[in-house]
């Protein structure tokens, strides 16, 4: 693997495209890709049908190839029709792939949600150019964005009827699809007990709450790099920051603190309950963490946060989700792994290596901008 090829990459997570999901009825239009072949799109029909009849009112576009248009129209399942030559008509092992004009056709389409509806991976890259909240489809490493519902490909092996299967995952996806919007209303988020905390200290400046472990050694940032961000915060930005974490990070506060040493760093890990750190975010202005429980919280919380990313599991999964989150990660080939230990990854652990410091402080910059320090009055 070069690495001068894998760069870290910024994200944004929006929670807005779950929020529309469970609350199927604001779905008002739909973009569905089927861009493959005639077979495919009978494979499909089952699909095309199941959607249009949970959908009966919205306006459904499909984005499919040439020689599937007049099909398409004589379905009467569809209210706009887009074709591309994303794949030759006769049917063949690679594909063209998006042109520029096709990917221009496919840039203007806005939706509130986007269907691949194909099983192999290599269509999901359309999606990357449709304007939506909402992506689906089959996981796949060809699309840029992370999908908001990404299914597992099962493995057909060398028996089974491939057509049948081919229509049942298919339709499994749009089912899938169908069955989140009949869940209803997302429900709030936890809301953490008030755990009477002083962070007066704070009182006028930017509070920047950091978690730098995961439990995990496979998914956490080194902890210098971390010590380096902490100083950049309070020496250079002027803000506060307060650790949290429970008592097997006591050293790496121990670290970090010695590192600034600055009164305007102060930590709480191992010396409140779980509770009283997730009372502590909420007072919090901006959040900085790894894949831990505590940076899903402060996502989900609406809370400015910015996620540092292993390449462990697919990001589609695992991503914390919120209207003002941050998700850094590197594209390495070797993701997702899976592995369990920093000591069976075979290429120096990677996808958390190249995330520089330098990276992920432009980020922290970004996310600063525009905030207000929140009222920190001490909680009797």
């Amino acid at each position: 693997m070069d690495e001068r090829y894998f760069q870290p990459v910024l994200l944004q997570s929006e929670v807005s495209g779950l929020t529309i999901l469970r609350k199927g009825a604001d779905i008002k239009t739909i973009t569905l890709v089927k861009v493959d072949h005639i077979g495919d799109f009978f494979l499909a029909y089952d699909a095309f049908t199941a959607i249009r009849t949970a959908y009966p009112a919205a306006h459904i576009t499909l984005v499919c190839g040439p020689w599937n248009e007049a099909l398409a129209r004589e379905s009467r399942l569809f209210d706009d029709i887009v074709t591309i030559n994303f794949f030759e008509q006769q049917s063949q092992p690679t594909a063209n792939g998006l042109s520029g004009t096709d990917a221009g056709k496919v840039g203007r389409l806005t939706s509130d949600v986007a269907i691949d509806l194909r099983v192999d991976p290599d269509t999901r890259v359309i999606l990357d150019s449709i304007e939506t909240d909402i992506r689906i489809g089959y996981e796949s490493d060809c699309n840029r964005l992370p999908l908001t519902v990404s299914m597992t490909r099962p493995n057909l092996g060398a028996t089974g009827n491939l057509a049948i299967h081919q229509s049942l995952m298919i339709l499994q996806l749009a089912t899938a699809f169908i069955e989140i919007c009949k869940a209803g209303k997302a429900r709030l988020p936890f809301k953490a007990p008030p755990a009477g905390i002083d962070l007066s200290f704070a009182r006028s400046k930017i509070l920047v709450a950091m978690n730098t472990s995961s439990g995990r050694d496979i998914k956490n940032w080194p902890l210098e790099r971390f010590c380096e961000l902490a100083r950049w915060l309070v020496k250079e930005m002027d803000c506060c920051v307060v650790l949290v974490g429970g008592k097997g990070q006591i050293g790496d506060a121990e670290t970090v603190m010695a590192t600034c040493d600055d009164s305007r760093v102060r930590s709480f890990v191992g010396d409140v309950s779980l509770p009283q750190s997730l009372s502590v975010l909420d007072s919090a202005d901006l959040f900085i963490g790894n894949d831990t429980g505590l940076t899903h919280y402060a996502a989900q919380k609406h809370i400015k946060t910015v996620a540092i990313f292993s390449g462990i599991d697919p990001i589609e999964v695992w991503m914390p989700r919120g209207p003002a989150t941050s998700i850094i990660k590197v594209p390495v080939p070797c993701s997702p792994c899976r592995i369990g230990a920093l000591s069976q990854c075979p290429n120096d652990h990677a996808c958390i290596r190249l995330i520089t410091y330098s990276f992920v402080r432009h980020a922290v910059r970004d996310a600063l901008l525009g905030c207000v320090p929140k009222d920190r009055t001490p909680i009797q």
